[in-house]
């Protein structure tokens, strides 16, 4: 499971409300940013998926074949605390998923 975050600059206060959103100058911004998404993908991988997402449930052929799942979240715009919202973007975008049926075919390399 991948799970990235991206915070627009139009997302307002940084993950702690320190202003690294909207407004800030310099380069110094987009640093503070990046690593506010760095820390809320972190965060939501290791707190929200594995609760969210049974492992077992991606297993297509034990030990050789999973789904592999990209959650892609954009922050636009937050008043709060990003993580709340995202976390609550995740689990509803989880539930909606429908994996589709599939069987696996061996196939018989001895033909020639």
């Amino acid at each position: 499971m991948d799970l990235h975050v991206e915070l627009l600059p139009t997302a307002g206060g940084g993950i702690a409300g320190t202003g690294a959103g909207a407004g800030a100058g310099g380069g110094g911004g987009s640093r503070k940013r990046r690593t506010d998404e760095m820390e809320l993908s972190s965060s939501l991988s290791r707190l929200v998926l594995p609760r969210a997402v049974s492992r077992r449930d991606l297993c297509v052929l034990p030990g050789k074949f999973a789904w592999r799942l990209a959650i892609d979240l954009t922050v636009v715009s937050c008043d709060g605390h990003p993580l709340d919202a995202c976390a609550l973007a995740v689990r509803a975008a989880l539930a909606g998923t429908r994996l589709p049926a599939v069987t696996p075919v061996q196939r018989d390399n001895t033909a020639a």
